[in-house]
Parts: C-alpha cells; structure tokens; sequence
C-alpha cells in the first residue's frame, strides 16, 4: 500500500484513537477527511469500514469495503472483514466464502478461525464449526477466558477424573450443558466428573442435573483454583468430542420437580415475565455493540410493557442488573419482580410459575429453553447464528418460539408484531 502524506497521517491517527475509545462518529469524520486528501486508499477505507460496522452502519460499511476490496484484492484482512460484515448482513453464505478467501491470504488466526465457525452454525455445519473453534484452545489471546491454563483433555476418552469448566457467556454454559448426559454415557469408565461455573449458576445445575445417573459435583468458579490432578477442558469443546449437536439429547435437561410441575396458581389473567436487556457490558466496544444490539431500547420497552398491560396481562420483571431501573420509564406496575439478588435457580422457580416468558437474547432466554418453559425469544435482524435464520423454532430449543425484527434495527415493528401474536395467543390460550 502506498504511503499516506504528513497531514494524512495526522488524520489516520486521529481516527485510530477514536476509534480505540469508541468515538464512532469521530472516528468517521476522520477517516473521511484523510480519504479527502490521499483519494481512495485500501487501509483507511478499511478502516473506515470497521468504524461504520461497529457503529451498526452496515450498508455505508459495505460500500467502503467493496472500495477496499477493488483496491487490494489479496489482502486478507480486507476478507476477513468482508466475511464479519456478511454474517451481519444475514448472507452466512457469503460470509463462509469471505472466511475461505481470508484463510486462503494466510489469516487463519483463532479469532478468525472462531469466528467462522459462528457463521458455520448458523449455516447448521455444527461439525465443522466445532471443530474449528477449538483453534481457539491454543491461542493466547483467548487465555484469559480460560478458567484453567494447558494441557488439555488428557487420556481423553479415557480418563477417570475429569474437570469441565464454562467459557464465555452464562448463555453459552446454560446451552452446552446438554452434553454432559451423554459425556456420562460415552465414558462408561469416568469415577468423577466436577463442573466448575460461575456462582449463580450453582445451585441450578446442581438441582437441574441432580437426575443424571452418575454423581456431578458442581462447584463455583475461583479466582485461583486449587490443582487438579486429573484430565480437564472447556464446555464449550464438548460438542467437538461427543458430536450430536445442536440436540445430543430431545427435550429439556435441566430437570427439577418445582420447575417442570409448572407451580401456576389459578388466576384470571395470564402472568408474563420480561426480559429486555442483554448482559451488561460495556468495557469492551465489541461486547458493548452486541449489548445495544440485542437489548430493548426504552421507547420499544415502554410500547411493550403499555401494550402486554392493555391485553390482560399481569406482568413480572425479571430483569437483574442496572438496565432493571429502565422500566421506570413506564406508567404502569408489575404484578411481581424478580429479587435483584436472586440467582438462575430462583429465576427458574419463578418463570416455572408464569405462562409465558418475553426474553431478548440474553441467559434468560437460555434458562427457560433449558428447563422446557414456554418463552418467546426477540431478537435482532441479525441474530446470533445460533438462532439460525428466517425461522421462529429453534432446533436448540423446542420450548421457545423466536420473533424476529422486520429490519435491521426495526424493535417497533417487532413489538407490534409480539404484540399482535399475544393477542393471538390469549384466543387460543381460553
């Protein structure tokens, strides 16, 4: 690539360290202003492009990275952002070919490589995807996710000691914990198994795996873990050793008698829990697009809480964390809130006792297709792959039904289409 001139470099600077911060809109004005000066150049275009795609502005993202893209066709780089933007676009299939040209230029890193297989799952290669996401178990700049550092899975299948740890989200363990019947299962010679997870999630999967034919020990994660002597490894890595996804199992495994019986109390109005926001948090500008990505901005809220309020319901807040004070925007009252303090047991118990559960993609949303409750799930235009496409089951998931926004950004046209299917599902529910 050409060398940028003095005063452009002063610009390119400026939209880096905007960028860094998080400064979208700065960063853009910038970017623009060096392109001004040095004419369409493949390295600010590039970076231009990554600025509008966290900043959710896909289309002029698009059009900067074809610009890009005519300039330096062999740049991998400029693929591998092709591949990110695609799979944001709903074109998985576009995006898996991106991924290809990028590996293809030598960018074959564990981040690229995990993030292609997000866009195989949603493409429902599971197998494939697996596999290439355990490129991320050698990867420093993934170690800091790790509970344990290496070796992994040692005398694997044949251990008789095995520690499982989650990784990422709570999402993700409540997702992934399918696997362990059948790890039991396909280890007939495994004497203990111990899951180590983070400390809300104890006591849930203490009571919702207690039906598994072997002891599980469950324990919360710590800062510094004691040694193990034995074999360990990531729940996440279980779908690449055992197979089966996306169900290795039907139904519902996080079993317990206060979940499944469905405690209802005989009332007049149907009890709706909600959920409007994702985790929270806003320490890393990535996580921090997916959390406004995902999450119920406050006027959709309010048109959501106003409208569920106008049919009939009784409405309960299940929303933890700081975005639970974003209802207060509303005039109306919930008939019941979740404690702030409770864990995911306690959330269980609670939506075991509602007839339906309102979630964005968040744990949640996870919790009530784990245990087999009946929720509906909204999502963004462009969903997690894991959602799949186009479709309102989820092959993960029966017990959810998946509502999707009309566009990219559209939560109105969402909340009215929820609200339409509510009013729906009452006439069907008498």
């Amino acid at each position: 690539m050409k060398p940028l001139a003095p005063q452009a470099i002063r610009l390119f600077q400026a939209g880096w360290d905007a960028e860094q911060s998080g400064n979208w809109h700065i960063a853009v004005e910038a970017y623009d202003c060096c392109l001004s000066i040095t004419g369409p150049h493949p390295q600010v275009l590039c970076n231009l492009a990554q600025v509008l795609w966290m900043s959710e502005q896909l289309t002029a993202a698009e059009h900067a990275l074809h610009q890009a893209l005519q300039l330096a066709p062999q740049e991998g780089k400029l693929w591998r952002l092709q591949a990110t933007l695609q799979r944001d676009l709903n074109r998985f299939e576009a995006a898996e070919q991106a991924f290809q040209r990028a590996a293809r230029f030598g960018f074959t890193d564990a981040t690229t490589s995990w993030n292609h297989s997000e866009t195989l799952i949603g493409l429902g290669r599971y197998g494939e995807a697996f596999a290439l996401a355990e490129q991320r178990l050698s990867e420093p700049g993934f170690q800091g996710l790790f509970h344990r550092t290496a070796p992994y899975w040692q005398n694997w299948p044949h251990c008789r000691k095995l520690l499982v740890w989650s990784e990422q989200g709570l999402g993700d363990t409540l997702q992934f914990v399918r696997w362990l019947p059948l790890l039991q299962h396909r280890l007939p010679a495994l004497e203990q198994l111990v899951l180590d997870v983070e400390a809300p999630l104890v006591q849930l999967m203490q009571r919702g795996l207690a039906w598994l034919p072997r002891p599980l020990e469950v324990r919360a994660k710590q800062a510094n873990p004691a040694p193990w002597q034995g074999a360990q490894g990531s729940l996440l890595s279980l779908p690449h050793r055992l197979g089966g996804a996306p169900a290795p199992l039907p139904g519902a495994y996080l079993l317990d008698p206060a979940w499944q019986r469905r405690l209802r109390t005989a009332r007049s109005r149907p009890r709706v829990g909600v959920v409007w926001a994702s985790g929270h948090r806003q320490d890393d500008p990535n996580t921090a697009r997916l959390y406004r990505r995902r999450s119920l901005p406050t006027n959709a809220l309010v048109a959501l809480l106003t409208g569920l309020d106008a049919l009939g319901a009784e409405l309960v807040n299940l929303q933890i964390g700081p975005d639970r004070q974003q209802a207060s925007a509303w005039k109306g009252s919930f008939a019941g809130a979740l404690d702030p303090s409770a864990d995911f047991a306690a959330m269980a118990e609670q939506m075991a006792d509602l007839d339906l559960t309102l979630s964005v993609d968040t744990a949640a949303a996870h919790l009530a297709g784990a245990t087999g409750l009946p929720a509906w799930v909204l999502l963004p235009w462009n969903a997690d792959g894991r959602w799949l496409r186009q479709r309102s089951d989820s092959p993960w998931y029966p017990s959810l039904r998946l509502w999707r926004q009309p566009a990219a950004g559209d939560w109105p046209g969402l909340v009215d289409a929820v609200l339409q299917g509510f009013a729906s599902w009452l006439i069907r529910s008498r």
